[in-house]
C-alpha cells in the first residue's frame, strides 16, 4: 500500500518533527487511523513534497510526523493544460473537476454562458467555487498530483 498524501500550507520542516493538525490532521487520525511508524507524504500542493513517518497521534486531530529532512521538488508539467468548463446542472460540475484533475489538467476555469441554466451569483457562486476547489484538492491528493 502506498503512503497517504496530506496537503499542508507550508512545507518547511524547521525541526525534527512536523505537526499535522486542522482538517488534514483530523483526516489522518480519525479517518485514516494512522499509527506510529506508518509512512506519510506531505506536500504543499505547489510541487514540494517530503516523505516521513508517523511518530504519534495526539487527540482526534493532531499527528506528529518525523523524518522530513529531505524536501523534494517536482517541476511543473509541460505543456500546462487549461480547460474552460461550462457550469452544468446538479453535481456534474464536481464530477468533471474531479475527473479532469485526476487525468492531469492544470487549471479549470468555470464558464457561465449567458443562456446557461446554472448561474453562480453572490453567495451561491462563492459556495459552488469552494466546492470545485475542495473537489480539485481531494482529487489531486487521490491521484498524487
Amino acid at each position: 500500500m502506498t503512503a497517504p498524501v496530506f496537503v499542508v500550507d507550508r512545507l518547511d520542516p524547521a525541526g525534527p518533527e512536523f505537526v499535522l493538525d486542522g482538517p488534514e490532521g483530523r483526516h489522518a487520525v480519525s479517518v485514516k487511523r494512522l499509527r506510529p511508524g506508518e509512512p506519510v507524504i506531505l506536500t504543499d500542493g505547489r510541487g514540494r513534497w517530503a516523505e516521513g513517518a508517523v511518530q504519534a497521534a495526539e487527540g482526534k486531530d493532531r499527528l506528529v510526523v518525523t523524518g522530513l529532512e529531505t524536501v523534494r521538488e517536482e517541476e511543473p508539467a509541460s505543456p500546462r493544460i487549461t480547460v474552460v468548463q461550462a457550469l452544468p446542472k446538479g453535481d456534474r460540475g464536481e464530477l468533471a473537476v474531479e475527473t479532469m484533475t485526476e487525468v492531469g489538467v492544470d487549471a479549470i476555469v468555470p464558464w457561465q454562458a449567458s443562456r446557461c441554466v446554472t448561474q453562480w451569483r453572490g453567495e451561491r457562486g462563492l459556495k459552488a467555487l469552494a466546492k470545485w476547489r475542495a473537489t480539485a484538492r481531494e482529487a489531486g491528493k487521490q491521484s498524487r498530483r
